[in-house]
């Protein structure tokens, strides 16, 4: 027999952005209305504020034209899209964010090598295999977006 009990250990909790990143804008490109939800609401759960769109085309055009005037400052996007691919889409978001490129991480239900190969050379700052959890998005994400923190410890922006 067993005896099950409740536990007594500390909750979890969800990773939250340095207050630097609060408000951080972040475009989410899927097709799939449930993906987009998901990521969505982890990323919102950050305290980020996010867009989203259905396609790449839909996300080059929000990345292009922000509803707010407020560049994004990641996106997130789908590799397998109709249309334009999630990879195409984040070479043009590349070629288009200036002087500092936007960093774009991929997410994919694909692992092949191939797709890494090519999201690689087309230099994505990330790739991600479907189910994500929140804290391997979060882990990812903020990296790319606050290279001036260092080791968990904040620095000035404008130091580095």
């Amino acid at each position: 027999s067993a005896e099950f009990g409740t536990g007594r250990g500390v909750a979890c909790r969800r990773p939250e952005a340095p207050p630097a990143l609060r408000g951080m804008r972040v475009l989410v490109v899927d097709d799939h209305p449930t993906t987009r939800e998901i990521l969505r609401e982890m990323l919102e759960s950050f305290t980020f504020a996010v867009s989203e769109a259905a396609s790449g085309a839909e996300g080059l055009a929000r990345f292009a034209a922000p509803p707010d005037g407020r560049p994004y400052e990641l996106v997130v996007m789908d590799w397998k899209m109709p249309g334009i691919d999630g990879i195409e889409a984040a070479r043009r978001i590349k070629a288009c964010s200036g002087r500092k490129p936007t960093p774009v991480i991929l997410v994919t239900a694909y692992g092949r090598e191939d797709i890494l190969r090519d999201a690689d050379a087309a230099g994505l700052d990330g790739v991600l295999l479907k189910p994500v959890s929140p804290s391997l998005l979060f882990d990812t994400s903020v990296p790319f977006c606050a290279p001036w923190l260092t080791f968990g410890v904040p620095v000035a922006r404008n130091a580095l």
